[in-house]
């Protein structure tokens, strides 16, 4: 096994390939040898060897789950639909009482296995039941119900998750990326949850960045509204809670918001947000009627982006 470690840890894989025959007749345990060979083989993307290794394996030793869920991973990576639905019922079957087993044959149909969805759909609904606290196996059905063109029974299955756990953050963020309408009551649901303590700042800003490439504007809105009732919000959440309620139409809710200037020049600092801030206060202005402070804040910020674009690259102010 140190062997065939160094030969990977230096890159030697199709050296090992081609010197089996004689290395296997030094090894003294042939199945250790094989399952090297297999879990690398797995790694490289070599499905053809990994199918031969594993059936080998198979043949010798025919009960363990994981040479069954390797042989599965690649057949269907293969293409080999119907040799693939045989080893998933024989993997399903041997794995029963094993759900870490079960979710790895979920997460190759997720990836490779289509025509498996509706199975994997069921198998982890009986685990979700059988493990009602962990959220792994309804984090895993709603992916699947998703793919399977099903999202408002995963949103719903995420919506009775939350509500008896509220104060998880995995299946918060999860819902959240769903869009939600309510996302500000779920928000404090999980604040009060969590002793009147938010997110982490990790978590947040990675959230917020999120439902701003999903355009999740509900969500956005609901999520720093909830925060904003309890503290002040910092340059970046502000600019993305006014572009969320700009998004979403709410201008006279936009006003409302960047009537408090106190991070205007900050925002306006930041490159291309700041430039997006200021359409979006000068535009909901302009909507709401209120012609002269959109004209107060393009007088005010001409000069800094005239200075600015006269040293930026030549493709910035080309798209400027």
């Amino acid at each position: 096994i140190r062997f065939i470690d160094l030969a990977f840890d230096l890159d030697c894989y199709d050296w090992v390939k081609a010197h089996m025959p004689e290395l296997r007749k030094k090894a003294s345990f042939l199945p250790a040898l094989l399952f090297e060979v297999l879990q690398e083989a797995d790694q490289q993307g070599d499905d053809e060897t990994v199918a031969l290794l594993a059936e080998e394996l198979i043949e010798a030793e025919p009960f363990p789950i994981a040479y069954w869920a390797t042989l599965f991973r690649a057949q269907a990576r293969l293409g080999k639909e119907e040799e693939a639905r045989q080893t998933f019922d024989t993997a399903k079957a041997l794995g029963a009482d094993n759900p870490s087993a079960l979710l790895n044959l979920a997460d190759t149909i997720y990836s490779s296995a289509p025509y498996l969805q509706k199975d994997a759909i069921e198998m982890m609904a009986s685990l979700k039941e059988e493990n009602p606290d962990d959220f792994t196996f309804t984090d895993c059905r709603c992916a699947l119900l998703v793919q399977n063109g099903d999202p408002a029974t995963a949103v719903a299955e995420l919506r009775r998750y939350m509500a008896a756990h509220p104060g998880e953050i995995r299946p918060l963020k999860q819902l959240l990326l769903c869009n939600i309408v309510d996302a500000e009551e779920i928000c404090d649901r999980f604040i009060q949850a969590n002793d009147g303590h938010e997110m982490s700042a990790a978590d947040l800003d990675e959230t917020i960045n999120a439902l701003l490439m999903r355009s999740a504007m509900n969500s956005l809105a609901g999520l720093l509204k909830s925060l904003k009732k309890r503290r002040a919000l910092n340059s970046v959440e502000f600019a993305s809670y006014a572009e969320a309620l700009f998004a979403l139409g709410k201008y006279e809710e936009t006003v409302e918001l960047i009537s408090d200037d106190s991070l205007f020049d900050e925002i306006t600092q930041i490159p291309f947000r700041g430039a997006s801030h200021v359409y979006i206060c000068v535009t909901a202005y302009m909507k709401t009627g209120h012609e002269e402070q959109a004209k107060a804040i393009l007088e005010k910020v001409t000069p800094f982006f005239e200075a600015y674009l006269s040293g930026a690259p030549l493709p910035v102010r080309m798209a400027s």
